[in-house]
């Protein structure tokens, strides 16, 4: 988007903490390179790229599966992680302004590969209760904390887990749970809605177990219906 022979190389003035204030700079530093157009809002995207290399695609309007609150969002989090870390006098972030649609084409070849994805991972936390009046034990599964030791549940241990699919390799594990009964219902699918072993389970929470998961295995008790 630069004027032929221009280098658009420049600090930002301030911390850009909303797309509107990303955009005000860029337009703002970069007028002559831009030729002093005022370039329609969705033409700009941008790469945020941190200290690991890791980059994070930006655009100003939809596009490519993005919606505008997911973008600010997306930007807010970056700038977060970013500061959080020991800074040694170099920089901690780099933006790289394109045009929109060349960030959205390289972001869906990137989305088709898993190998160039940051795995969207978060904790999954299991945990028990023991009713000692009628020896029964009863499981909980929470997604999204590492901690299931709430009220009377036992935390049991944690694992890490996708929060979104990636590719179709990638297999939905849904968690069901029962009014009254207060137990967790573990399966292989997106939801668990629906009655089992004669009891109606409500969805709870879905999370994904990556094609290339590594670590040990778990047995989760098993209980089959006839037929």
């Amino acid at each position: 988007v630069c004027a032929e022979g221009c280098q658009c190389s420049a600090p930002l003035l301030r911390l850009p903490f909303s797309l509107e204030e990303l955009r005000t700079q860029v337009l703002q530093i970069f007028n002559e390179c831009f030729l002093g157009r005022s370039w329609p809002t969705g033409f700009l995207g941008y790469w945020l790229v941190n200290r690991n290399i890791e980059v994070t695609a930006i655009l100003e309007g939809a596009g490519a599966g993005k919606t505008v609150d997911s973008e600010q969002w997306a930007l807010t989090e970056v700038l977060r992680q970013a500061l959080d870390e020991p800074a040694d006098g170099d920089p901690v972030l780099a933006i790289r302004v394109m045009q929109a649609h060349s960030v959205a084409t390289t972001l869906r070849a990137f989305q088709a590969d898993v190998n160039r994805q940051v795995p969207p991972f978060m904790q999954v936390c299991y945990g028990y209760y023991y009713h000692e009046e009628i020896n029964l034990m009863k499981h909980t599964v929470n997604v999204g904390t590492d901690d299931c030791g709430q009220r009377s549940w036992t935390h049991s241990g944690s694992f890490l887990a996708l929060r979104r699919q990636r590719t179709p390799q990638d297999r939905p594990i849904c968690i069901g749970q029962a009014d009254e009964v207060w137990t967790a219902r573990i399966e292989h699918g997106e939801s668990c809605e629906g009655e089992k072993m004669g009891i109606y389970w409500k969805h709870k929470s879905t999370f994904y177990l990556a094609s290339d998961a590594t670590g040990p295995e778990m047995c989760v008790l098993v209980r089959e219906e006839p037929g």
